[in-house]
């Protein structure tokens, strides 16, 4: 936040003449002659204007301002900058408190670096300097204050136009001036080099070098469609084929599981046979083994029998060949009887042993047989499984994994036609644009959006300032660039009213920008704002009191929206009083203060 703190005049042998400043309402009014316009002149000279009227024959040649900076930081920064400017020359010197916010130092004018309007953006919020399109060619031009002065600066010779107050009567500098007004409501560089509006020739090269890229990508396609594999099947072929494997494999794993689970039958049954034939052999055994003991059993019987038939042929000792006494006979009974009934029991017993025998190896063969053939037919069904069942089941599955393959080589070949055809058909629409030069039309950037806010705020101030021809009727025209009431264009009003209407636009700009804008000017200066509608010009139709203090009570009312330094010969009475404004009077006696310039009488 900044405000013009005060402005002075010095020079060699002549009386330093300041006026202090306020930073909301300033009102200097007083007659003709006492300097008031010199006043307006110094401020516009260290606003950057090229000349001054105030020529040698007043002494003065030196112009110095303060500027009261505050910045809105943690710890709300004050600070003061310094601008001073000898007149005739397009130099000035800067001193500023602050060298993070200002560089102290020498500025210039024109074409010159640093440029003045570097300190005055910088104090509305600019870090850097601005560039804007100057005209339909897009062409730029630094933004310095002289580019947008009409927003702000309305003198007395601009008050009264009835052309636009908003921009300048040299149609040369008004597109200028239109997009600096749009650079403050948005904030958005035009004239950046990285935003540099393209010519016709620049857009054939551009297009030249698409058309190039385009086909080398369709070169590039190419190679890629002739390394894709070929399929003579199409997808839907090649679906219906895959459903058909898939349920040949359903079968031919039914058939393998059929196979395993006979398999696994056959060999639960040959181990049974197994186990039958073990236990045939166990048996045998026990058949053997009791065999030999029923012919052990009868050669000793029979040995028995045959020693008792023979006992009598040999001699029995009657004496004991140990003490040689004689021995007792015994009476002894025969064996014979008893032996010969055992052999005849044994005899049919190991008949019927051998018949046994005989049944269980003749059972015992067929076991054998039976597991020959069961071992046969396991074989068979292993070797259909490992040798036909299996090795088509994993022919199926080899068949099934290609025809994914062969599907996505189909879909890629099928993408890869359709890029083609969109890069064809972008490189056929890429050759055949035709480029003319763009031009930039200002106009049509103050959009529907910004015509209604502006045109409501224009309306209000007006009916706030008591204008009495249709106030609720205006409506800003973004062809004239300014107001209209009803149908009824601005300059068809005299220039009294053409001077209110310009006032009352002026400062809607300012409330826009105060509610919408990226920016803001931050001062508003008006030399004779109502002068005219005192001294009724031609065309003027009478303009009331009402109107005149409407106004005056305006500013006012509304003297801490911005700095506000107006210049008037007399200033109306109002409903409020002016003692929170700052009023300077100039008297042209010696009552008070007689003018501006302290060493001379004023002109």
């Amino acid at each position: 936040m900044f405000y013009i703190e005060s402005i002075w005049a010095t020079g060699p042998n002549v009386i330093k003449s300041e006026i202090e400043f306020c930073k909301g309402l300033n009102i200097i009014h007083g007659p003709s002659n006492t300097g008031k316009s010199y006043i307006v002149d110094c401020l516009d000279f260290m606003l950057g204007a090229t000349s001054i009227r105030m020529g040698d024959q007043t002494g003065y040649d030196c112009i110095h301002m303060r500027i009261d900076v505050t910045l809105q930081n943690d710890q709300q920064e004050n600070f003061g900058i310094e601008l001073s400017r000898h007149i005739g020359s397009k130099e000035f010197f800067v001193d500023s408190q602050n060298e993070d916010f200002v560089q102290s130092g020498q500025y210039k004018i024109g074409n010159g670096t640093p440029h003045i309007s570097d300190v005055w953006l910088r104090l509305m919020g600019m870090d850097e300097p601005v560039y804007v399109w100057k005209n339909s060619r897009f062409d730029t031009q630094r933004m310095t204050t002289r580019t947008f002065i009409d927003t702000f600066f309305l003198t007395e010779e601009r008050v009264i136009t009835q052309g636009s107050i908003l921009i300048p009567e040299q149609v040369i500098s008004q597109t200028a001036t239109k997009n600096s007004i749009l650079y403050f409501i948005n904030g958005i560089k035009q004239g950046d080099k990285e935003n540099k509006i393209e010519t016709k020739e620049m857009l054939e090269k551009k297009r030249d070098a698409v058309v190039d890229y385009l086909h080398s990508h369709l070169e590039k396609i190419e190679e890629r469609k002739k390394a894709l594999p070929v399929h003579t099947e199409k997808s839907f072929d090649l679906r219906n084929n895959m459903d058909q494997i898939l349920r040949e494999i359903e079968n031919a794993e039914a058939e393998v599981t059929k196979a395993v689970s006979k398999s696994r039958e056959l060999a639960q049954e040959i181990i049974a046979i197994n186990k039958d034939i073990a236990q045939n052999h166990v048996v045998e055994n026990r058949y053997n083994v009791l065999l030999s003991q029923y012919e052990a059993d009868i050669k000793r019987l029979t040995f028995l029998v045959e020693g008792e038939i023979h006992k009598d042929d040999s001699e029995v000792p009657s004496r004991c060949p140990f003490c040689n006494g004689e021995l007792q006979k015994e009476e002894e009974e025969s064996c014979v009887e008893a032996a010969s009934t055992e052999i005849k029991k044994l005899i049919p017993q190991i008949s019927d042993l051998r018949e046994a025998m005989d049944d269980l190896k003749y059972e015992t063969d067929e076991y054998n047989r039976q597991l020959v053939a069961k071992e046969n037919e396991r074989a068979k069904v292993e070797g259909e499984i490992q040798e036909v069942l299996q090795p088509k089941l994993e022919q199926l599955r080899e068949n099934l994994r290609q025809y994914p393959t062969a599907i996505r080589s189909e879909a890629e070949n099928d993408i890869v036609e359709d890029i083609q055809k969109e890069i064809q058909d972008d490189l056929y629409a890429k050759m055949g644009e035709v480029y003319v030069d763009q031009k930039h039309s200002v106009n049509e950037e103050f959009d529907e959006d910004f015509n209604k806010k502006f045109s409501r705020i224009i309306v209000d101030i007006l009916k706030e300032c008591a204008f009495d021809d249709g106030a609720d009727e205006a409506v800003f025209n973004p062809k004239t660039f300014d107001v209209n009431i009803g149908k009824q264009l601005k300059r068809s009003y005299g220039k009294g009213y053409a001077a209110f209407l310009n006032v009352a636009v002026a400062m809607s700009l300012h409330v826009y920008f105060d509610k919408f804008g990226a920016y803001r000017p931050g001062m508003f200066i008006v030399d004779s704002p109502i002068l005219s509608l005192s001294e009724k010009m031609e065309g003027d139709k009478p303009v009331s009191d009402g109107m005149k203090a409407s106004l005056f009570e305006y500013f006012v009312a509304h003297r801490n929206d911005r700095q506000s330094i107006i210049v008037e010969n007399v200033i109306p009475g109002v409903n409020y009083d002016y003692d929170n404004v700052k009023v300077i009077e100039f008297t042209k006696t010696d009552q008070g203060r007689y003018g501006f310039l302290k060493s001379r009488p004023q002109k």
